[in-house]
């Protein structure tokens, strides 16, 4: 038994320390960080979020949390999305999309895809109201320097456009492409993904869609016969 007050021994100080209890991660987390996945680190001195997206759903006023599948993460609403008022809550998950690390990426991300899918009764219609109001966080999406968070900006583009189209609104997104299209077609590694928004675009808007389309993107081939 050591004396009171003695160091104890390297070896005896080794134990002590492998004895503490160590906190196990979510299974989430060890899901997001076995693909590569960037984590928020709640210990480090720098926000975790990028965007009010991150600070609003920190202070509990997002609707929604990850549920931890065994097998895949999916999003657990408290409120069914059909039932919320997209305003101001889109435009803040739209703004979500530039987010790089878990879960604010994947919330947000995921989020915006449930509040505009095709089962979510009135989801084209709410987000005709705030249209407006999401050009703005789509086309920073666009424009980010992170492939994955552009990439995040065209899956919503094209998904806020079919939703759009589902409600006959489809023409609603037309007066905005403009200032979409540019930062759109800029990233020669994602030039499938973007000719199949541009394909999406111009079904869902019309003749007025494609002219947009064909005035910034000269060599875009119509796939639709109006």
């Amino acid at each position: 038994m050591p004396l009171a007050g003695a160091r104890p021994k390297p070896a005896e100080a080794a134990v002590a320390v492998a004895a503490v209890p160590r906190a196990h991660p979510m299974p989430s987390t060890l899901k997001a960080q076995s693909f590569g996945a960037k984590v928020a680190d709640p210990f480090s001195k720098k926000p975790m979020f990028k965007t009010s997206f991150g600070q609003v759903y920190c202070s509990g006023h997002i609707p929604c949390v990850v549920n931890h599948g065994s097998i895949k993460n999916k999003l657990h609403w408290k409120v069914a999305p059909q039932a919320l008022d997209y305003d101001p809550l889109l435009i803040l998950v739209a703004e979500g999309l530039c987010e790089t690390d878990f879960p604010f990426n994947f919330i947000a991300r995921n989020a915006f895809k449930e509040m505009l899918d095709k089962e979510t009764e009135l989801g084209g219609e709410k987000a005709e109201l705030v249209l407006p109001r999401l050009i703005a966080p789509l086309r920073l999406s666009l424009m980010s320097s992170d492939l994955s968070v552009v990439e995040a900006g065209m899956d919503a583009l094209m998904q806020l456009s079919c939703s759009l189209q589902q409600c006959s609104k489809g023409e609603s997104l037309n007066d905005h492409l403009p200032v979409l299209l540019v930062q759109l077609t800029k990233r020669p590694q994602l030039r499938e993904k973007a000719t199949r928004v541009l394909e999406a675009l111009e079904q869902n808007g019309g003749p007025a869609a494609y002219a947009a389309i064909k005035s910034k993107v000269p060599t875009y081939c119509s796939v639709t016969s109006f």
